[in-house]
């Protein structure tokens, strides 16, 4: 147990362009995947290397219930998933598109997997030294919602601001959920869910209003602060509870 809390309070470190400027449509476990990839990564590695994903401490580590077989399988067409998804990067007026893993081979019997990052990501996740967002692993374990997870590295990458404005042609962009086409819908089942997410099990605390042209929202104003000591205790008890439930 220790050494499950330790790991949990691992940092995830990633370039903002890495963040703003990607769309992309991952499942919650695919993200869960890629940040414990991502959190395996040591300030001084030069390279990627081979990281071992081990089956039942992954779960675990994200409060899934154990049930070694289906696990395996489940855990195993997650992995397929995002080896056959690429994504595009816009940087500099330029796509670039990008992979997320370039192998992965599971040993039979062991539960452990080997994984490799693609080389695409290596100028986002390697050697950074500015313009990077850092946070714990642990302020989106207990998050259900696949939007709120990307929802909350974005707001986190802009930390530097108590407010930012976003379309909401852009944030539907951003979250791959342009399929959305009532606001109403958008509404209740992304923003709603993921800034109260957010709010209940990151270190961060989301207000949000709109902005009209006539009738229509034309897009979204977040106010970011970070949380105080008693709502960050509050917020353990809570991550604990969830993952512990689970």
């Amino acid at each position: 147990m220790n050494n499950l809390m330790v790991e949990r309070d691992y940092s995830v470190v990633k370039a903002n362009d890495l963040i703003r400027n990607t769309t992309y449509d991952l499942s919650l476990v695919e993200q869960k995947i890629i940040l414990r990839l991502i959190q395996l990564i040591k300030p001084q590695d030069t390279e990627f290397k081979t990281y071992i994903l081990n089956i039942n401490e992954f779960c675990a580590l994200c409060g899934i219930e154990q049930n070694n077989g289906a696990n395996y399988l489940y855990i195993k067409n997650s992995l397929k998933q995002l080896r056959d998804k690429s994504f595009w990067l816009r940087i500099n007026g330029k796509e670039r598109l990008c992979s997320w893993i370039s192998k992965v081979i599971l040993e039979d019997g062991s539960g452990d997997i080997e994984i490799r990052l693609d080389d695409d990501l290596k100028p986002f996740l390697l050697e950074l030294k500015q313009n990077f967002t850092e946070y714990y692993l642990y302020y989106v374990l207990a998050m259900k919602s696949k939007y709120s997870i990307r929802m909350y590295e974005v707001l986190k990458s802009y930390k530097y601001l108590s407010k930012i404005t976003v379309t909401i042609k852009e944030l539907k962009s951003l979250l791959f959920a342009v399929h959305y086409d009532r606001f109403y819908d958008f509404k209740k089942n992304v923003i709603s869910i993921a800034v109260e997410e957010i709010n209940k099990y990151s270190d961060l605390i989301v207000t949000y209003d709109f902005n009209k042209q006539k009738k229509t929202v034309i897009s979204i104003n977040f106010k970011i602060r970070y949380k105080n000591i008693d709502e960050q205790m509050t917020m353990l008890v809570d991550v604990e509870n969830r993952l512990d439930k689970d």
